[in-house]
């Protein structure tokens, strides 16, 4: 008898089961704003809830709803309180990389306004995320371009 895999079985078999993966210091806070339904742990807070055109660097990022269940792969309902880390320097967190876009393990990233991460262009030309400073860097390769646009994007990042 042949066996169906499970749908979902690639994020079952993800490696990263935690948006906080190494804290030098844990600092956590639940928020409660108005918003869509649809944001994801691993997405950078700021791109949300401020104008981000002048500020530097994102204040949190979203984490999973593990007290009640949920996963790094589960979203966020419309309006609901929302489970914020705030990211310190030293610490190792898994964000969300821009689909369409690829990094190596060492590459420098910046925030993008939706609240996700692009590899910094040092040439300042390719991407208009360049002008946001560097948050992290990349702590392993992700290639979301091509076949792989849509597959899981989460990144493992040592903040800066």
């Amino acid at each position: 008898m042949a066996t169906t895999p499970l749908a979902d079985m690639d994020i079952r078999e993800h490696p990263i089961t935690t948006i906080v993966l190494e804290s030098v210091g844990w600092i956590t806070k639940t928020i409660a704003i108005e918003h869509a339904a649809g944001w994801l742990p691993g997405e950078l807070v700021w791109g949300h809830i401020a104008d981000f055109s002048n500020k530097r660097l994102p204040i949190a990022v979203l984490r999973e709803k593990d007290v009640i269940g949920e996963t790094v792969h589960d979203a966020y309902d419309e309006d609901e309180a929302l489970l914020i880390a705030f990211m310190q320097p030293g610490d190792q967190v898994a964000l969300r990389l821009k689909d369409g876009t690829s990094v190596e393990d060492g590459d420098m990233l910046v925030p993008t306004a939706d609240g996700e991460v692009v590899k910094y262009d040092v040439s300042g030309s390719g991407t208009t995320d360049n002008d946001a400073a560097i948050i992290g860097i990349a702590m392993s390769d992700l290639d979301l371009t091509g076949d792989n646009e849509g597959d899981i994007n989460l990144l493992p990042v040592l903040v800066m």
